[in-house]
């Protein structure tokens, strides 16, 4: 479905038209997004034992604030909203696409999130921005690039993983 549908299909859903955006609005949106936004890199293991890395920006909102949601969808003209998992009231604003990522939200977070992040949400875009970049690449259709080059940087972001980086690496080696 293409994203025009996509994108009537969510204003007909919470009988919303599109926010204006304005250079205010998306400073607004700036600061939302520097407050409740997630860049994050999510590691699947597939069927077939190799394992996939998702890169993915995110931001929740409770279904009274959707508008903003869908001023996001809007403005990026990618992306989608759904229930975030486990709640009946609280949405989810998501861009999986890489190069979405790369052409539409990584400009506009230098623009208008950038100057004004906390350092630690700083530091999390420049590894966010280099994955992505890695990713562009090609790197990690390359076992050794994906297990040396892009699983730290992943971890880096986050540690908290079911599996140490090691093991993740020596998977990637040995089933990849």
């Amino acid at each position: 479905m293409d994203f025009k549908t996509r994108f009537q299909l969510v204003l007909n859903k919470f009988k919303k038209s599109p926010p204006q955006i304005t250079t205010k609005y998306l400073y607004f949106l700036g600061g939302f997004l520097e407050g409740e936004g997630c860049l994050c890199v999510s590691i699947k293991n597939k069927q077939n034992k190799k394992i996939r890395v998702d890169p993915e920006f995110n931001i929740c909102q409770h279904q009274k604030g959707i508008i903003h949601l869908i001023g996001f969808m809007f403005f990026f003209k990618t992306g989608g909203i759904s229930f975030k998992t486990g709640s009946n009231a609280t949405y989810v604003y998501k861009i999986t696409n890489r190069k979405a990522l790369k052409e539409k939200f990584i400009p506009y977070y230098k623009k208008y999130v950038f100057p004004f992040a906390s350092q630690e949400k700083n530091q999390r875009f420049y590894i966010f921005q280099k994955i992505i970049d890695l990713f562009e690449q090609k790197v990690h259709l390359n076992k050794k690039g994906l297990a040396f080059q892009i699983l730290p940087l992943v971890y880096e972001m986050s540690d908290n993983r079911k599996k140490t980086l090691k093991q993740l690496q020596d998977s990637v080696l040995i089933d990849y």
